[in-house]
Formats: structure tokens, C-alpha cells, sequence
């Protein structure tokens, strides 16, 4: 699968490292936690360093702040033995990379992209704070309707841009784009404006079929007949609008 994907991705050569990273070597040299120790034990299978973009390489220019450092990118390839625990293993590699990165998780046939937004550390800046981390959604593979043109659409000419961060910026709206494409069954890009909105509603969904699930609990443990009627009355409205969400999507 590995070689198939970074295929697709058509990075330049020159940007290619390919080195496959023993867990031996990454505990070597990435201070770990008992716990994260465990988790690179029974929880990795193999790591491989793929790429890295410098603008050397790429001609994208670089961008350093006293917030944040986009002078390289880095692709690391990552095999779990299960995902149950993807999102704690992708928090370890994040981590230990003081550059965005951009994780390519596999489990079995699935993959999905985990990103990180990372700042220099104000009271010392070789180091670096992790904020908001997303791990987009699982997509089959190989699959024609969604996960092949989202690769198609994370390759090196759709993600070739006037500098490293509005690279980064282009493969965190692709990973958006998944998501949406699971929700649809199928991939298309948007606009700026038209994943925001289109994010709104699956998040506003997600919100109520969760909402439903409390409800129905409630239910269960309800004594009194007007707390029934009411939970009741409420689970119609909810089931009502996602119905009507639905029924808009289809249309």
C-alpha cells in the first residue's frame, strides 16, 4: 500500500527519503512516557520517514515566525496494528517531529491522515507546543470514488504552492474534503465557503444524532408520564430534522 499511495502523491524524487524507521531507533531518540513506550511497542507495526519539502527542493518559499515554523514539511508513513489507538500513536510521532507533519496512518485496508497545528514554545523555542490535531476519517483502500481522487487531489501539483504553510493549508482542506466525501459517497472539492458550510451540517447532524442516543437513554429511565411525553415529543423534532437534512442533501 505504502508504495501505491506515495505513486499517487507524485512527490519529486529529490524530496524522497523512504527510510523505514526502527522502533528501536525512534525510542533511541524521542523521549518517551511509560505509556507512550507501550503504545510504540503494541501499538506500531512499521514507521517510515517519506518525504520531506524544503524549498530547495521545491521552490515553495519558507515561512518562520515567532509562532510557528513552516520551513520544512515532513510525510512520515505509519502501520498500526489496530486504530483503536490512532489518534494517541499519531499524538507520539507529532510530537516527536518539531516540523508539520503530515501522517499517513494505515491499519489493515483503511488509511487516514492525521495533521497537527504546532507553535515555538514562547519559553523555548526549540521546542514546539502541539494545538488542535485532527484524524481525518478512515478511507478504504484501494476505492475509486473517494479515497483515490482525495490522493489524486493531495499530490504534489493540486498541493504546489507559494509557500510551505499554504501547502500544509491545502492538505488540511483536503482532509476536510474526506470527510465530506464519506458523508456523500463520493469526492468532490469545494470552495472555501462551500466546506464550511457543508462541515456546519455534518457537525449539526453528528450533534443531533448524538443528542438522540442521550434522549433515548433518558427514556429508558424515564418514571413520570409528562417526562416521557416530553423526551418523546423531542425525539420526533430531532428525527424530524435529520430526515429533513436528508431529504435537502439528497436534492
Amino acid at each position: 500500500m505504502k508504495d501505491n499511495i506515495f505513486s499517487i502523491l507524485n512527490f519529486p524524487k529529490v524530496t524522497e527519503n523512504n527510510q523505514f524507521v526502527p522502533k528501536k531507533a525512534f525510542l533511541e531518540n524521542v523521549p518517551l512516557s511509560s505509556s507512550e513506550k507501550k503504545l510504540l511497542s503494541e501499538e506500531v507495526q512499521k514507521l517510515y520517514w517519506m518525504a520531506t519539502f524544503r524549498a530547495e527542493e521545491t521552490g515553495m518559499s519558507t515561512l518562520l515566525t515567532d509562532q510557528e515554523d513552516f520551513s520544512e514539511l515532513h510525510f512520515i508513513f505509519l502501520e498500526l496494528n489496530r486504530k483503536e489507538k490512532a489518534s494517541q500513536v499519531s499524538m507520539m510521532v507529532q510530537k516527536a517531529i518539531p516540523y508539520p507533519l503530515i501522517l499517513l496512518v494505515v491499519e489493515g485496508e483503511e488509511l487516514a491522515i492525521h495533521l497537527c497545528q504546532k507553535s515555538i514554545n514562547q519559553n523555548d523555542t526549540q521546542k514546539r507546543v502541539c494545538g488542535e490535531a485532527f484524524l481525518g476519517p478512515w478511507l478504504p483502500y484501494p476505492d475509486e470514488k473517494i479515497t483515490q481522487p482525495f490522493l489524486e487531489n493531495m499530490g504534489y501539483e493540486k498541493i504546489l504552492k507559494a509557500d510551505l504553510k499554504q501547502c500544509y493549508q491545502a492538505i488540511w482542506h483536503n482532509l476536510q474534503e474526506a470527510k465530506i466525501a464519506l458523508d456523500k459517497g463520493h469526492f468532490q472539492t469545494h470552495s472555501q465557503e462551500e466546506l464550511a458550510s457543508e462541515t456546519h451540517r455534518i457537525a449539526e447532524r453528528e450533534r443531533l444524532i448524538e443528542e438522540l442516543k442521550q434522549l433515548k437513554k433518558q427514556l429508558k429511565k424515564a418514571d413520570g408520564i409528562a417526562e416521557r411525553v416530553a423526551l418523546n415529543v423531542r425525539i420526533k423534532e430531532i428525527f424530524s430534522v435529520i430526515n429533513q437534512m436528508n431529504s435537502d442533501e439528497i436534492r
